[in-house]
């Protein structure tokens, strides 16, 4: 059972709307966890590649206007080192695509 249709998906993220999508495939995507692991890991790279490459490409609705929030970024005084449990050479955009679905 695929629960991640490119295609569907690729019409979503042109809808400034569609992180309301994304709690559904999270739950679909933890139910796999629980019934079928190996199939789980094999969509969630299918969602991660996908987002990736879209975000990457430019093809995800993004905000574009609202509350400038930066100019009330106070300097840095710390950085904070995350260890991440993901495979050696992880891209900065997969990384994004991750963080965005996460949000």
């Amino acid at each position: 059972m695929d629960i991640f249709d490119q295609t569907e998906w690729q019409k979503k993220i042109a809808n400034p709307h569609w992180y309301f999508e994304v709690p559904e495939m999270i739950k679909q995507l933890r139910a796999l966890h629980d019934s079928a692991r190996d199939h789980y890991e094999i969509e969630k790279e299918r969602i991660y590649d996908f987002f990736e490459r879209e975000l990457a490409a430019g093809n995800i609705a993004l905000g574009s206007a609202g509350q400038d929030f930066d100019k009330e970024r106070k300097p840095i005084d710390t950085i904070v080192i995350h260890h991440t449990s993901m495979k050696p050479g992880l891209t900065p955009e997969r990384l994004s695509g991750i963080e965005l679905l996460r949000l």
